[in-house]
């Protein structure tokens, strides 16, 4: 079942990437939730940095677990994309490429809506393992060991 939820959240997740553009020359990001027109240079904007401080509770909503869930399946497919231009660096130009890999790991988590990699490493190693969020989580179709 857990499978199941994670492959179709994956789909969900590629199909919410497809982009197409319209004869403007703007690009038309086609999601499930809703369609945005975005310029070319807005695609390709560095979003600001978030600072992220550590919530008082460690309770969560469903739209935060949304965003979670949305930024892990988004990070697994970016690591996919980026592990095979990262075996073929060399050595010198494999630190530029690992540094290039980090800043577009915060910008994912940035355009979904978290505060970054902290938040998004807040989530999943404290927040998501927390007994109070285990009723939510569940509603939302992830299972925690």
């Amino acid at each position: 079942m857990v499978k199941r939820v994670l492959g179709i959240a994956t789909i969900l997740m590629i199909s919410s990437f497809f982009v197409s553009c319209d004869e403007s020359g703007e690009t038309r990001s086609v999601s499930p939730r809703k369609s945005t027109v975005v310029s070319k240079s807005d695609k390709n904007k560095v979003l600001p940095a978030v600072e992220f401080k550590v919530p008082a509770t460690t309770a969560l909503k469903a739209e935060k677990i949304k965003q979670y869930m949305d930024a892990s399946n988004a990070l697994m497919i970016l690591g996919a994309q980026w592990s095979e231009q990262i075996e073929k660096a060399e050595d010198q130009e494999k630190v530029t490429v690992l540094n290039n890999y980090t800043q577009a790991r915060e910008q994912v988590c940035i355009r979904v809506g978290l505060a970054g990699m902290a938040e998004f490493n807040w989530l999943d190693t404290v927040a998501v393992r927390a007994p109070e969020n285990a009723e939510v989580l569940k509603a939302a179709g992830i299972q925690v060991p």
